[in-house]
């Protein structure tokens, strides 16, 4: 297949050829949509993406395989659960009503999500750390082509199961940030040529995104899904997929009507991200949700094979610095004109001075043509006298 970057891959290592299903949650933050953000710890505003995958029943699952088509190092991904114990980002989150509670000074860590009733929502896994790092025998990172594969291990899956006194679904939400000055490929910018000539421009972006996309998809990505896959069938039967960009944007293209939108509020969210997040987000959601068939009493899941969203911006660009450089190059442009003005007219001029040299009688053409029409003058056969003589001499 092809190894066009770009597309996300998720899936399921089965145990012991289990049946199962998962939900995929995708979040991509265009944080470095607002030129003016500044973070407020001092860094420099980068994008980041989310993953989180929902299952239904941690028992059947070995390892949980996410490919990211970027490079990804250890200090580069975080654990969110600990957002989670925020009420309110907990209900954002899945748009549900709930509880927190957690994590416990002892066991298993997790934060509990129950519905009214106390009824076990999912439980979502708190991640060891190992210092300042996720820990390496939880979340396991390999370089693969131009991509990352992170695996969510049989150690954390086993924590998870721990936890689980009762019936209930597991989640886990794992964050990568981009590095300054690493390749997105999942925005593009398209160049303006002429911002330089103008005090304020339109710049287009576009959000190009796809997940288990099999033509999009490195060939050793597909051929790993396939082995795990041969061990049993875990089936994603929904893929969720959040963009959160500056309002300041209009989104003037998507491939697919968004499923919600809404303006995210700046004080729920703000701390929701190391150094806050900016004024003014608005935020599109897409889902696709696999339809289910029914044998009998028991309802069964078809699969989400793929999932892509399109999603075309348009900002407004206006700044000092922007500004500044449409007067310097304005400048330029000005003075080169000069330049080249008086460099054409100092051409034409001494091309007109050089014409009327060439054309101008010289001293002596003028005394001889004056001889001549004097000797014309005199009648024929005369002999000259000396008046005559002397005057032609003069």
């Amino acid at each position: 297949m092809s190894e066009i970057s770009g597309s996300i891959a998720v899936w399921c290592k089965p145990a012991n050829g289990a049946q199962s299903e998962i939900e995929a949650h995708f979040n991509y933050w265009h944080m470095t949509g607002d030129a003016q953000f500044k973070p407020t710890d001092g860094s420099k505003a980068v994008d980041f993406i989310e993953i989180g995958v929902l299952l239904d029943d941690p028992w059947t699952v070995e390892a949980i395989k996410i490919y990211l088509p970027i490079k990804v190092d250890r200090s580069s991904i975080e654990d969110c659960s600990t957002y989670f114990q925020e009420v309110s980002i907990a209900q954002g989150i899945f748009n549900e009503v709930l509880a927190t509670a957690g994590p416990k000074a002892i066991g298993p860590k997790f934060i509990e999500l129950s519905r009214g009733g106390g009824h076990t929502f999912a439980r979502v896994h708190e991640f060891a750390l190992d210092g300042k790092s996720l820990c390496r025998q939880e979340v396991l990172l390999e370089d693969k082509g131009d991509g990352t594969i992170i695996t969510i291990s049989e150690v954390a899956l086993k924590e998870a199961r721990d936890a689980a006194t009762s019936s209930g679904r597991s989640y886990f939400r794992l964050r990568a940030y981009f590095r300054n000055g690493q390749s997105n490929p999942f925005i593009r910018t398209i160049s303006t040529p002429d911002k330089l000539l103008q005090s304020s421009y339109d710049e287009i972006e576009y959000l190009d995104f796809r997940v288990n996309e099999a033509r999009t998809l490195p060939d050793t990505i597909e051929q790993a899904m396939r082995i795990d896959r041969r061990i049993g069938e875990v089936k994603v039967k929904l893929i969720a997929f959040l963009t959160a960009v500056p309002v300041k944007s209009d989104l003037t293209t998507q491939s697919s009507q968004s499923h919600k939108m809404r303006l995210l509020e700046h004080k729920l969210w703000k701390n929701y991200v190391r150094g806050e997040i900016p004024i003014g987000m608005m935020v599109y959601h897409w889902k696709r949700e696999a339809q289910r068939t029914h044998a009998g009493s028991a309802s069964v899941a078809q699969e989400v094979t793929d999932f892509t969203a399109f999603v075309k911006l348009s900002t407004k660009r206006a700044s000092k610095k922007i500004w500044l450089a449409y007067l310097i190059v304005t400048f330029l442009i000005g003075l080169l004109g000069n330049l080249l003005a008086g460099y054409i007219q100092n051409i034409i001029a001494n091309r007109d001075i050089s014409r009327s040299v060439q054309t101008m009688p010289s001293v002596n053409d003028g005394s001889r043509a004056s001889a001549e029409a004097d000797a014309n003058t005199s009648a024929p056969g005369t002999v000259p006298t000396a008046k005559n003589m002397i005057k032609s001499g003069e």
